[in-house]
């Protein structure tokens, strides 16, 4: 975003000035993705994957293509994934203006005596 404002005033030698161009707080993007923590299956207790999604452009409408959004502000998101493969595509989309980006979240493996 880029604003420029005109003056009509001819006393004044230089009538134009704009402002620096900023990115658009209201467009849908990812910055960074990285997992906050990772639960293994336990039992009957399914394995569970919290991601922290980092951007601009997010919405009360946000929605995502896997999971759950359990927290939500303009520039941050908290995914929680239960039973997540070790890479997953995440797509997330405003519901009120149909944009959509694309992330993949990865997982580290569970430790060698995890999978014993």
């Amino acid at each position: 975003i880029k604003v420029t404002l005109v003056s009509s005033d001819a006393t004044i030698s230089d009538n134009t000035i704009s402002s620096e161009p900023i990115p658009n707080p209201a467009y849908l993007k990812i910055g960074n993705v990285g997992v906050v923590s990772y639960e293994p299956a336990k039992g009957k207790t399914p394995a569970t994957l919290v991601v922290r999604i980092e951007g601009s452009g997010f919405s009360d409408d946000l929605r995502a293509s896997l999971g759950v959004l359990v927290v939500k502000s303009a520039t941050e998101a908290i995914l929680k994934i239960d039973n997540p493969r070790p890479a997953e595509v995440v797509e997330l989309t405003d519901t009120k203006t149909g944009a959509t980006v694309k992330t993949i979240v990865v997982r580290k493996p569970p430790a060698q005596d995890e999978q014993q």
